[in-house]
């Protein structure tokens, strides 16, 4: 079982936009922690993927030695900004 980190810019982000998805996000965790690899992968990177919660769009990073996960980046997704990997 994976540990899940929410980064500080994505939950200041969350805030600063009033973005009430906590259930949603939460759900999400859950199936990270047992299935690290389910959601598509980002530019063709195994450890970098991402997932989809309403308009918003995340990244996270999968840690396979420490087993944890990181969630790294929300952006819209109608958005001109697109996610990268960092």
């Amino acid at each position: 079982m994976y540990k899940v980190i929410v980064s500080a810019e994505v939950s200041m982000f969350l805030l600063e936009n009033r973005m009430r998805i906590k259930d949603e996000l939460q759900e999400k965790i859950n199936v990270l922690k047992e299935n690290p690899r389910l959601y598509p992968v980002i530019h063709n990177n195994d450890i970098v993927r991402s997932f989809y919660i309403r308009s918003l769009a995340f990244s996270y990073i999968i840690d396979d030695n420490n087993k944890l996960i990181t969630i790294t980046e929300a952006v819209f997704i109608k958005s001109s900004l697109k996610l990268k990997v960092k």
